[in-house]
């Protein structure tokens, strides 16, 4: 962590809630069957056994990459282990969304930036009856997470490219996003621009993940903004994800939730 995130994690151990100090009944629940719930699932050992071939690969790839960059790694020659290590979601973060996406059933899924492919597996694998596509910018990373998919079986669609490009071709296919997750490029206006391209294909039962919104000031300055949305009916933080909810039925509601 820099220094911003260890003063944006303070803040949100003084503000957190658990389950006891919600009076929302969506998100009690949602704590009680996504963050509470304990239950080891048929995919996890999977694949976290195919995490561990990543992080004992002796190959290395060229990366493009055409977000905020890495503040671990340098040079455009990378190895795998490293990029596992450090560029995917650990274990108990990627579980959480799992049991997100298995709790919520959606009928389509679109993911924004598929790295090596873990966290692409996790949430298809929750509901592998759901329309998937993943997109990622860079051909070495896609091919490698292509790998993935191939050698589990996996009907997830990778679609390779700059997400300018490729995220109007994905929606269209989707005509509508019950889930996305955006992890794809930690920037204010990157994020603020994927999420403006999304909200025409939202419905009231979507939800929005974004990735790590207190990474940087400019990330924590998009999530804020993106959270008053008028769209938007109920916003969670969970210091490393921001959770959207958009029931036209409900009060504009946001909480801080002890993950």
């Amino acid at each position: 962590m820099n220094w911003f995130q260890v003063l944006a994690y303070f803040r949100y151990l003084r503000r957190r809630k658990g389950r006891h100090g919600v009076h929302s009944p969506l998100v009690y629940d949602f704590i009680e069957n996504v963050l509470d719930d304990t239950r080891v699932y048929y995919s996890f050992e999977e694949i976290e056994a195919m995490r561990k071939q990543l992080l004992n690969s002796p190959d290395e790839i060229t990366v493009m990459d055409y977000g905020a960059g890495s503040r671990v790694m340098r040079g455009p020659v990378r190895p795998i282990r490293k990029i596992a290590r450090y560029a995917l979601k650990p274990a108990r973060q990627a579980r959480m969304l799992f049991r997100l996406v298995a709790w919520l059933r959606p009928k389509s899924i679109l993911e924004i930036g598929t790295s090596l492919g873990i966290t692409s597996l996790y949430l298809h694998e929750a509901h592998p009856d759901a329309q998937f596509i993943t997109l990622e910018g860079c051909p070495a990373t896609a091919q490698q997470a292509q790998s993935m998919f191939l050698n589990r079986g996996s009907r997830i669609e990778l679609i390779e490219g700059e997400f300018d490009q490729t995220l109007p071709k994905a929606l269209e296919t989707l005509s509508q996003v019950e889930f996305a997750f955006l992890d794809g490029n930690h920037t204010y206006a990157a994020t603020k621009s994927y999420f403006e391209q999304i909200k025409p294909y939202l419905t009231p039962k979507s939800c929005v993940v974004l990735d790590d919104i207190h990474w940087s000031r400019e990330m924590q300055n998009a999530w804020v903004e993106i959270s008053h949305d008028s769209k938007v009916t109920l916003s969670l933080d969970l210091f490393h994800f921001g959770i959207l909810f958009f029931d036209t039925g409900r009060d504009k509601e946001h909480f801080i939730i002890k993950m």
